[in-house]
């Protein structure tokens, strides 16, 4: 049985990235031997280090306060890494992988999430299958979190033009790169490869009644939608129960939960009456799990808002911004649940019709 790589965010401390790594090596999994490479960009292992010569003084004490913190998720999200997919060895730069002795027959697919983002890869070229030219070369949903620049265009060009198969997960991306001379298909992202079941197979239990609960995750701190949120639960007679790394300044009558492993993040989703969030895969989750939720756009001028605009336009979901909702009705997924089909079909064809 050949061997089918994937390259993505595997080893980023975002319950995001472990999911959509986590979907698709699964379905994957079901066209051959799959591993995803554990590759590790020194500009992403940069960003999480926690003390640098380099840091003003205010930030290595920071660094020192959420150290214990770090190193707890850190245990956590590894432990979930190690049960939930299958990692090759490590690799520590684009040399390793240049190096490596692949087989002829071997495939590479890079995505999801935002490999092609180059502010946060610095341009790192392992992310566009550039070790594996020879190989057949397949993209999954990958997204560049912002608009390609002008001045990107022909890196892009000559990362892209001899790939087998290229399929971006926003619109704006394939827009973009149609632009300038690339063919692309437009898919949605991996974590809507799991239906809910098989989501719930890899969760695990948390000490909370189910429906007891306002569920908010903030990937971007927001005072407003962490306010609109417990004044929510409150108003329901709900727990508001915050997802967090840290819980600082904290609000009277909320739970702050700052020791989540990602099967629990997946619980405390189905668990709860009603979920308020920012982040893309929060939204997504939500969804999945057809639960009642409510969002707001990320910060003025946040380069990653074309992701979340994408996924509620298609599900007709611009009612739950709490910037226009009024709160008065439960979303209503009779018409949502055949849409997440019909989006999963046309990924898994594309899968399949590039991995016979």
């Amino acid at each position: 049985m050949r061997n089918i790589y994937i390259l993505t965010f595997q080893n980023a401390l975002n319950y995001g990235a472990v999911f959509q790594c986590t979907a698709l090596f699964r379905t994957v999994s079901g066209f051959g031997k799959c591993r995803v490479l554990d590759y590790r960009c020194r500009k992403i292992e940069d960003s999480y280090k926690l003390f640098s010569l380099k840091y003003p003084i205010k930030k290595n004490i920071y660094g020192a306060l959420v150290m214990p913190v770090v190193r707890k998720k850190r245990k956590l999200f590894d432990e979930y890494l190690k049960k939930n997919i299958r990692r090759s060895k490590t690799y520590n730069g684009p040399d390793e992988l240049v190096n490596e002795s692949w087989n002829a027959d071997d495939v590479f697919i890079c995505g999801s999430d935002q490999i092609w983002n180059t502010e946060l890869t610095d341009f790192d070229k392992s992310y566009f299958l550039d070790f594996a030219r020879g190989h057949k070369r397949i993209s999954y949903a990958a997204s560049s979190g912002k608009s390609i620049e002008k001045k990107e265009h022909d890196f892009f060009r000559n990362m892209l033009s001899d790939f087998d198969a290229i399929s971006v997960r926003e619109k704006t991306l394939k827009n973009e790169l149609e632009a300038i001379g690339i063919e692309c298909r437009q898919v949605i992202d991996p974590v809507y490869l799991m239906p809910k079941n098989e989501w719930l197979k890899l969760a695990e239990p948390v000490d909370m009644q189910k429906d007891s609960y306002v569920m908010i995750f903030l990937l971007q701190k927001s005072q407003k939608l962490l306010e609109t949120a417990v004044k929510y639960a409150k108003d329901h007679n709900k727990t508001p129960l915050v997802i967090t790394n840290m819980a600082r300044n904290k609000l009277p009558g909320v739970k702050y939960v700052t020791r989540c492993s990602p099967s629990q993040f997946l619980s405390y989703i189905d668990n709860a009456h009603s979920v308020f969030t920012n982040s893309f895969h929060g939204i997504s989750l939500s969804i999945i799990f057809n639960k009642n939720f409510y969002f707001e756009f990320l910060g003025s001028g946040h380069k990653t808002n074309s992701r979340i605009q994408d996924i509620i336009e298609l599900f007709g979901l611009q009612e739950r911004n709490i910037a226009v909702t009024d709160y008065s009705a439960d979303i209503d997924y009779t018409e949502i649940v055949p849409l997440i089909q019909a989006e999963r079909k046309k990924a898994i064809d594309f899968l399949s019709e590039n991995l016979k």
